[in-house]
């Protein structure tokens, strides 16, 4: 913690007039099969402790606030954060939400279409919840199983074909796991986040990396996971965060969807304290690497993060000023 702390006193000074943007996905003391073997998420007395750093050190400010700063240009508080939350995980109305609504903290979900309600599952959560299951298993099948899964990519073709074909040799039923698990938010969940004061935002309908497609279906991604925010949950301008990361989206064909949607407002990333601009904001994961099994540290992540940046982009990037 030592070190985390002096970190932080070294960059805080240049995070004044720049937004820290955080996003996660859960918080959990419990093991969860879907994401097990993808990140390790923040416990509750972690989360809790990350909560109480951030409000002495910094001034939450809400999605409303972050579209009017980056659209219209309306000022920011200085040390400004946005915290956001992906996926749409049920975890969300039990964990997440009564710890910040206790604390007074503003937060937006962004949620996925396919997974409201739980009608289907994204297949990065397939994958780990069927490297859990193989984990059980004894033999060199199981094993050889296991390995597969463990380094395919499921942004190719081979890569989901070897999730599907490991469901098939498990006999797995999906939907009779979304019903059982119920691991996503239902509508009326997620309009409960909207009445208790949280922001919402869309995360695309399948989850797909936007990258892997053309321009045209990139779009109707786009429009359609918009569309379903505003039909489901009374909003009237959408933000939307991309799911696995902007990484290979084109600027230039941001900039003309935000140009031609009136209901899209604003793109959110995971570059860190990349720089963001009028049309893309990015943000610094409060999940880590199955990897990193080290003590969740809030001041020592973020100043990883924005010590990062400084060297890739310079220190005098994403200014609110």
């Amino acid at each position: 913690m030592a070190d985390g702390a002096a970190g932080f006193a070294a960059v805080q000074p240049h995070l004044r007039n720049r937004l820290t943007s955080l996003f996660g996905h859960r918080v959990a003391d419990d093991r969860c099969p879907f994401v097990a073997n993808l990140y390790r998420h923040p416990t509750e007395a972690e989360f809790s402790g990350a909560l109480a750093f951030l409000e002495t050190h910094f001034t939450f400010v809400t999605l409303d606030a972050v579209v009017a700063h980056f659209r219209d240009g309306r000022p920011l508080p200085d040390y400004p954060l946005f915290l956001s939350f992906d996926d749409g995980f049920r975890n969300a109305v039990e964990r997440i939400a009564p710890v910040l609504r206790a604390a007074g903290v503003p937060a937006t979900f962004f949620l996925t279409e396919g997974a409201v309600d739980n009608r289907d599952l994204f297949y990065g959560l397939r994958r780990s919840y069927l490297i859990d299951r193989l984990g059980s298993q004894s033999g060199s099948h199981a094993a050889g199983l296991r390995d597969a899964l463990q380094t395919v990519s499921v942004h190719t073709h081979e890569g989901r074909r070897t999730v599907d074909a490991a469901a098939c040799v498990l006999e797995i039923d999906w939907q009779a796991v979304l019903a059982a698990e119920r691991p996503f938010l239902s509508r009326e969940e997620g309009r409960s986040l909207r009445e208790m004061g949280f922001g919402l935002g869309a995360h695309g309908v399948t989850h797909r990396r936007l990258a892997e497609l053309d321009d045209a279906a990139r779009t109707r991604e786009v429009a359609a996971s918009v569309a379903f925010m505003r039909d489901a949950f009374g909003l009237d301008r959408v933000a939307f965060a991309f799911p696995h990361g902007d990484r290979g989206v084109d600027a230039r064909w941001m900039a003309e969807r935000l140009a031609a949607d009136p209901h899209l407002s604003l793109f959110f990333g995971t570059g860190g304290y990349a720089p963001s601009g009028r049309f893309m904001v990015h943000r610094v994961a409060l999940d880590r690497s199955l990897e990193d099994d080290g003590p969740f540290d809030i001041a020592a992540l973020i100043a990883g993060a924005f010590s990062r940046a400084a060297a890739k982009y310079g220190i005098h990037t994403q200014s609110t000023g």
